[in-house]
Protein backbone atom coordinates (compact mmCIF):
# COMPACT_ATOMS: atom_id res chain seq x y z
CA UNK A 1 0.00 0.00 0.00
CA UNK A 2 2.89 2.67 0.99
CA UNK A 3 4.44 1.72 -2.54
CA UNK A 4 1.52 2.35 -3.99
CA UNK A 5 1.56 6.27 -2.51
CA UNK A 6 4.72 6.95 -3.32
CA UNK A 7 4.41 5.31 -6.46
CA UNK A 8 1.17 7.84 -6.94
CA UNK A 9 3.15 11.04 -5.41
CA UNK A 10 6.13 10.21 -7.74
CA UNK A 11 3.80 10.53 -10.62
CA UNK A 12 1.90 13.26 -9.62
CA UNK A 13 5.66 15.43 -8.70
CA UNK A 14 6.05 14.49 -12.75
CA UNK A 15 3.12 16.11 -14.31
CA UNK A 16 3.59 19.13 -12.25
CA UNK A 17 7.09 19.67 -13.16
CA UNK A 18 5.98 19.18 -16.99
CA UNK A 19 3.38 21.60 -16.69
CA UNK A 20 5.52 24.46 -15.22
CA UNK A 21 8.16 23.25 -18.10
CA UNK A 22 5.29 23.61 -20.55
CA UNK A 23 3.90 26.84 -19.00
CA UNK A 24 7.26 28.65 -19.01
CA UNK A 25 8.22 27.77 -22.41
CA UNK A 26 5.14 28.82 -23.42
CA UNK A 27 5.69 31.98 -21.85
CA UNK A 28 8.86 32.47 -23.50
CA UNK A 29 7.54 31.61 -26.68
CA UNK A 30 5.16 34.58 -26.38
CA UNK A 31 7.48 37.21 -25.66
CA UNK A 32 9.53 37.37 -28.55
CA UNK A 33 6.08 38.06 -30.93
CA UNK A 34 5.29 40.61 -28.61
CA UNK A 35 8.93 42.27 -29.34
CA UNK A 36 8.20 41.23 -33.05
CA UNK A 37 5.09 43.30 -33.33
CA UNK A 38 6.28 46.15 -31.50
CA UNK A 39 9.24 46.45 -33.26
CA UNK A 40 7.34 46.08 -36.97
CA UNK A 41 4.79 49.01 -35.19
CA UNK A 42 7.99 51.08 -34.92
CA UNK A 43 9.32 50.66 -37.75
CA UNK A 44 5.95 51.57 -39.73
CA UNK A 45 5.97 55.01 -37.94
CA UNK A 46 8.85 55.80 -38.82
CA UNK A 47 8.52 54.59 -42.39
CA UNK A 48 5.52 57.15 -41.49
CA UNK A 49 7.01 60.13 -40.43
CA UNK A 50 8.94 61.62 -43.38
CA UNK A 51 5.95 61.03 -45.59
CA UNK A 52 3.94 63.41 -43.36
CA UNK A 53 6.36 65.86 -42.85
CA UNK A 54 6.60 65.92 -46.93
CA UNK A 55 2.98 66.05 -46.86
CA UNK A 56 2.36 68.72 -44.33
CA UNK A 57 5.76 70.98 -46.27
CA UNK A 58 3.56 70.67 -49.03
CA UNK A 59 0.49 72.08 -47.87
CA UNK A 60 2.30 75.03 -46.51
CA UNK A 61 3.63 75.45 -49.73
CA UNK A 62 0.57 75.58 -51.81
CA UNK A 63 -1.37 77.35 -48.84
CA UNK A 64 1.40 80.15 -49.58
CA UNK A 65 0.62 80.05 -53.08
CA UNK A 66 -2.53 80.58 -52.62
CA UNK A 67 -3.07 83.14 -50.37
CA UNK A 68 -0.54 85.25 -53.18
CA UNK A 69 -2.68 84.46 -56.14
CA UNK A 70 -5.95 85.78 -54.17
CA UNK A 71 -4.41 88.46 -53.39
CA UNK A 72 -3.83 89.69 -56.84
CA UNK A 73 -7.78 89.76 -57.16
CA UNK A 74 -10.24 87.55 -59.48
CA UNK A 75 -12.43 89.48 -61.82
CA UNK A 76 -16.03 88.27 -62.36
CA UNK A 77 -17.42 88.06 -65.79
CA UNK A 78 -19.96 90.48 -65.52
CA UNK A 79 -16.85 93.35 -64.64
CA UNK A 80 -15.21 92.25 -67.60
CA UNK A 81 -18.33 92.53 -69.71
CA UNK A 82 -18.51 95.93 -68.42
CA UNK A 83 -15.56 96.96 -70.56
CA UNK A 84 -15.61 98.42 -74.14
CA UNK A 85 -14.47 95.69 -76.60
CA UNK A 86 -12.54 98.47 -78.82
CA UNK A 87 -11.45 100.08 -75.93
CA UNK A 88 -7.80 99.98 -76.15
CA UNK A 89 -5.02 100.71 -73.12
CA UNK A 90 -1.72 101.84 -73.34
CA UNK A 91 1.27 101.66 -71.22
CA UNK A 92 5.28 102.29 -71.74
CA UNK A 93 7.47 99.67 -70.13
CA UNK A 94 11.47 100.20 -70.42
CA UNK A 95 12.90 98.11 -73.67
CA UNK A 96 15.66 96.74 -71.23
CA UNK A 97 12.89 94.75 -69.52
CA UNK A 98 11.93 92.41 -72.02
CA UNK A 99 13.65 89.60 -72.94
CA UNK A 100 16.62 90.15 -75.08
CA UNK A 101 14.88 87.78 -77.63
CA UNK A 102 12.24 90.50 -77.72
CA UNK A 103 14.18 93.66 -77.37
CA UNK A 104 14.69 92.95 -81.55
CA UNK A 105 11.38 91.41 -82.42
CA UNK A 106 8.62 93.23 -81.52
CA UNK A 107 6.09 91.70 -83.84
CA UNK A 108 6.89 88.15 -82.24
CA UNK A 109 6.87 90.14 -78.65
CA UNK A 110 3.14 91.17 -79.53
CA UNK A 111 2.12 88.03 -81.12
CA UNK A 112 3.17 86.02 -77.89
CA UNK A 113 1.88 88.09 -75.00
CA UNK A 114 -1.60 88.87 -77.14
CA UNK A 115 -1.07 92.73 -77.79
CA UNK A 116 -2.68 94.87 -79.95
CA UNK A 117 1.08 96.26 -80.71
CA UNK A 118 4.27 97.47 -79.28
CA UNK A 119 6.31 99.99 -80.68
CA UNK A 120 9.51 101.85 -79.69
CA UNK A 121 9.44 105.07 -78.60
CA UNK A 122 11.04 108.35 -80.04
CA UNK A 123 14.76 107.56 -77.68
CA UNK A 124 14.26 103.81 -78.55
CA UNK A 125 14.49 103.20 -74.91
CA UNK A 126 10.78 102.46 -74.00
CA UNK A 127 8.37 100.14 -75.08
CA UNK A 128 4.59 101.70 -75.69
CA UNK A 129 2.52 98.81 -75.84
CA UNK A 130 -1.58 99.04 -76.81
CA UNK A 131 -4.03 96.40 -74.89
CA UNK A 132 -7.36 95.42 -75.63
CA UNK A 133 -9.06 96.54 -72.01
CA UNK A 134 -11.30 93.34 -72.54
CA UNK A 135 -8.54 91.44 -71.10
CA UNK A 136 -6.75 94.49 -69.58
CA UNK A 137 -7.60 93.11 -66.30
CA UNK A 138 -6.92 90.00 -66.46
CA UNK A 139 -3.71 90.48 -68.11
CA UNK A 140 -2.83 92.23 -64.84
CA UNK A 141 -3.82 89.56 -62.76
CA UNK A 142 -1.40 87.18 -64.93
CA UNK A 143 0.95 90.30 -64.76
CA UNK A 144 0.66 90.17 -60.60
CA UNK A 145 1.33 86.58 -59.92
CA UNK A 146 4.19 86.59 -61.98
CA UNK A 147 5.46 89.72 -59.84
CA UNK A 148 5.06 87.52 -57.04
CA UNK A 149 6.71 84.32 -58.48
CA UNK A 150 10.01 86.74 -59.75
CA UNK A 151 10.27 88.09 -56.14
CA UNK A 152 9.66 84.71 -54.21
CA UNK A 153 12.79 83.95 -56.96
CA UNK A 154 15.16 85.24 -54.46
CA UNK A 155 14.29 83.18 -51.18
CA UNK A 156 17.11 81.55 -49.37
CA UNK A 157 18.72 81.62 -53.31
CA UNK A 158 22.96 82.01 -53.70
CA UNK A 159 23.14 85.54 -54.21
CA UNK A 160 20.31 86.41 -51.50
CA UNK A 161 20.57 83.49 -48.33
CA UNK A 162 19.74 85.66 -46.39
CA UNK A 163 16.66 86.69 -47.49
CA UNK A 164 13.71 84.69 -45.69
CA UNK A 165 10.48 85.33 -47.04
CA UNK A 166 8.14 87.56 -48.85
CA UNK A 167 6.22 89.96 -45.99
CA UNK A 168 3.59 92.08 -46.74
CA UNK A 169 2.58 93.84 -49.64
CA UNK A 170 0.13 95.92 -51.58
CA UNK A 171 -1.54 94.52 -54.44
CA UNK A 172 -0.50 96.88 -56.89
CA UNK A 173 3.16 96.33 -55.46
CA UNK A 174 3.39 99.99 -54.31
CA UNK A 175 5.10 98.65 -51.22
CA UNK A 176 6.35 95.64 -50.25
CA UNK A 177 8.51 94.32 -47.39
CA UNK A 178 10.92 91.49 -47.98
CA UNK A 179 11.61 89.65 -44.65
CA UNK A 180 15.43 88.44 -44.01
CA UNK A 181 17.56 86.79 -40.92
CA UNK A 182 19.09 89.99 -39.74
CA UNK A 183 22.58 88.28 -38.35
CA UNK A 184 23.00 87.45 -41.88
CA UNK A 185 21.51 89.99 -43.46
CA UNK A 186 24.24 92.62 -41.68
CA UNK A 187 27.18 90.28 -42.49
CA UNK A 188 27.18 90.46 -46.04
CA UNK A 189 25.34 94.25 -46.76
CA UNK A 190 24.38 93.73 -50.24
CA UNK A 191 20.89 96.36 -49.68
CA UNK A 192 21.76 97.70 -53.01
CA UNK A 193 21.46 94.40 -54.99
CA UNK A 194 18.31 93.16 -53.35
CA UNK A 195 16.62 96.67 -53.71
CA UNK A 196 17.64 96.84 -57.15
CA UNK A 197 16.35 93.27 -57.57
CA UNK A 198 13.02 93.48 -55.73
CA UNK A 199 12.24 97.18 -57.58
CA UNK A 200 12.57 96.17 -60.91
CA UNK A 201 10.40 93.46 -60.13
CA UNK A 202 7.56 95.73 -58.59
CA UNK A 203 8.12 98.97 -61.30
CA UNK A 204 7.43 96.24 -64.49
CA UNK A 205 4.07 95.41 -63.02
CA UNK A 206 3.33 99.21 -62.07
CA UNK A 207 3.92 100.63 -65.26
CA UNK A 208 1.59 98.16 -66.75
CA UNK A 209 -0.89 99.30 -64.29
CA UNK A 210 -1.84 102.76 -64.82
CA UNK A 211 -3.84 103.28 -61.71
CA UNK A 212 -0.76 102.46 -59.84
CA UNK A 213 0.87 105.59 -57.72
CA UNK A 214 4.08 106.71 -59.22
CA UNK A 215 5.99 106.16 -55.73
CA UNK A 216 6.34 102.60 -54.59
CA UNK A 217 8.27 101.92 -51.49
CA UNK A 218 10.03 98.66 -50.38
CA UNK A 219 11.18 97.70 -46.88
CA UNK A 220 13.51 95.20 -45.67
CA UNK A 221 12.85 93.67 -42.13
CA UNK A 222 13.74 91.15 -39.35
CA UNK A 223 12.05 87.93 -39.69
CA UNK A 224 11.58 87.63 -36.22
CA UNK A 225 11.27 91.07 -35.10
CA UNK A 226 9.73 93.26 -37.90
CA UNK A 227 12.07 95.66 -37.67
CA UNK A 228 13.08 98.05 -40.51
CA UNK A 229 16.58 97.18 -41.27
CA UNK A 230 16.39 99.66 -44.54
CA UNK A 231 14.25 100.99 -46.52
CA UNK A 232 13.58 102.84 -50.02
CA UNK A 233 11.42 104.91 -52.09
CA UNK A 234 11.08 104.72 -55.81
CA UNK A 235 9.36 106.25 -58.49
CA UNK A 236 8.10 104.40 -61.60
CA UNK A 237 8.42 107.20 -64.07
CA UNK A 238 11.65 107.77 -63.23
CA UNK A 239 12.07 104.72 -65.32
CA UNK A 240 10.76 106.12 -68.56
CA UNK A 241 11.67 109.35 -68.39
Amino acid sequence: MKKKVAIALVVIICLVAVILVAGRNSDEDKEPQTTASAVETTNKNDKDKPEKETEKATEKVTEKTTEATTDIGVFTPDEIEKKDPDEIVEFEIPLVFLESKYQKNLDKFVKDKGYESAELSWNKKNVKIRLRALSYDIYLMKEGISTISAICEIIESKDYPYVVNLGEYEDDFSFVTILVNKKKFKKVNNADALFTYVSNCCAYYLLQDNDSPNEYKIEICDEKTGEVLDSRTFNKKALVG
